[in-house]
């Protein structure tokens, strides 16, 4: 049980500390951040389902020793993240500027949110199978250590969220090309879940 409490704790403070980058960026990037995160919600829905079946349906496949067999799901679930983050990176975007336009925010926030769903669309397959992969497949071989290391402290702590702040505060970069760098944390995930597997 620590090791999940510590790890949510630290998932929390890890979303915490990306806000606060890109608040102290300005208030147009924390506008647009918060319009991309809505937009990215869409997804959660999909990937909790995909995650809590592959949980049970590899861990229910281990408990009975087919590990080949849990092997075979695992696989198929991750492959059915990564589909769903194609899918709901393509139902993210807004490529004419509709959805954006109905909020009361300016044209640079406009600019900031259009730039910043775009990067979710172009990442959210690697956040599909991620969340699969940790969440799912790896929880239900109750590898919770490696869930919580690879989830939390691995990806953001360590990698993610140094490299946002150098983006934002040292190299001053706009908001959404920070957002793509804090993205390294999901490529430290994945590869740590290629390994781990």
């Amino acid at each position: 049980m620590t090791p999940v409490v510590l790890g949510e704790f630290g998932w929390a403070l890890a979303s915490t500390t990306y806000s606060l980058i890109y608040a102290r960026i300005g208030t147009e990037s924390i506008a647009g951040v918060q319009y991309c995160s809505h937009r990215g919600r869409l997804g959660l829905g999909a990937d909790h389902c995909a995650d809590d079946a592959a949980a049970i349906m590899t861990g229910n496949r281990i408990g009975a020793g087919e590990e080949n067999t849990a092997s075979a799901y695992a696989r198929k679930f991750v492959m059915l993240g990564a589909a769903a983050g194609v899918m709901v990176g393509v139902a993210a975007r807004d490529p004419i500027g509709v959805v954006i336009s109905l909020y009361n925010v300016g044209a640079v926030t406009q600019t900031y949110a259009q730039r910043l769903v775009l990067v979710l669309a172009l990442a959210y397959w690697i956040k599909g199978c991620n969340f699969v992969m940790i969440a799912g497949v790896m929880r239900g071989a109750v590898a919770t250590l490696a869930t919580r290391f690879s989830w939390m402290w691995g990806g953001a702590w360590l990698v993610g969220i140094p490299l946002a702040a150098t983006a934002a505060f040292i190299l001053h970069l706009p908001v959404y090309w920070v957002a793509f760098v804090a993205l390294s944390e999901e490529v430290v995930k994945i590869f740590f879940c290629v390994c781990r597997a």
